[in-house]
């Protein structure tokens, strides 16, 4: 698609809601007819399994074969190669525990935090929507994700440890850095668009089995100048 968009979702906090946020708007978008595909860039596989991989180990292909092949300058024919097809309605490149060693391997690769962006621009273009769900944490592959987003989603809960993390993130992308690419985070460019979700718990109600129910506030746009706290 011409004008695919390409979104990552992180937070340097883990258990935040990153992969259920990642999964309800991927299926969400493909019922509305959007054509999605869902990009797992955490080691840990949460992705992976929540669309119903079991053995995500066992897989012959992963994000990390995908992001090896640019590295290696090889040819993504086909396009689709690895890809999972039509999981609940979106598509899925998976990761496993593979991608751990492969981060480490980026530490002497030149140009290495746009090798995802130079995947998906093969395979964005079937696509009306990219989401990303980045590990916990700013290591190399979340700054892969971020330079290769159009936008950026925070998710965070409605506590401290939790909009720390979100405020530290926020004081990445305001704060300029010196020195080479290699060692800078990518700063968002005025055009992107930067979105907290707040994850508040609903109070337990009788007829309710199960009382930790989760409803999804969406935030206004936030830059590094503007926010003021979730």
């Amino acid at each position: 698609m011409d004008k695919c968009k390409v979104i990552a979702v992180t937070n340097q906090k883990g258990g935040v809601g990153k992969t259920t946020t990642t999964v309800n708007l991927g299926v969400g978008l493909a019922q509305r007819g959007k054509k999605v595909l869902l990009v797992d860039t955490d080691p840990q596989g949460s992705l992976t399994v929540s669309l119903g991989v079991k053995n995500p180990d066992e897989l012959d292909t992963t994000i990390s074969d995908l992001m090896q092949v640019v590295v290696d300058n090889g040819n993504l024919s086909p396009r689709d190669n690895g890809i999972l097809k039509d999981i609940e309605g979106v598509d899925l490149v998976p990761s496993n525990i593979g991608l751990s060693s492969f981060e480490v391997s980026l530490v002497n690769t030149m140009s290495r935090e746009f090798v995802l962006r130079s995947y998906l621009g093969a395979v964005k273009r079937d696509y009306d929507y990219v989401l990303i769900d980045c590990m916990p944490s700013l290591g190399m592959l979340t700054i892969n994700a971020l330079a290769a987003a159009d936008s950026v989603l925070i998710p965070c809960q409605a506590n401290y440890l939790s909009t720390k993390g979100l405020k530290l993130l926020m004081v990445r992308f305001s704060t300029p850095r010196g020195g080479s690419s290699a060692s800078a985070t990518p700063t968002p460019p005025p055009s992107r668009r930067m979105w907290s979700i707040c994850w508040i718990p609903f109070r337990p109600v009788p007829c309710c089995p199960t009382p930790n129910l989760w409803s999804c506030s969406t935030k206004r746009p936030v830059t590094g100048r503007s926010w003021r706290g979730c």
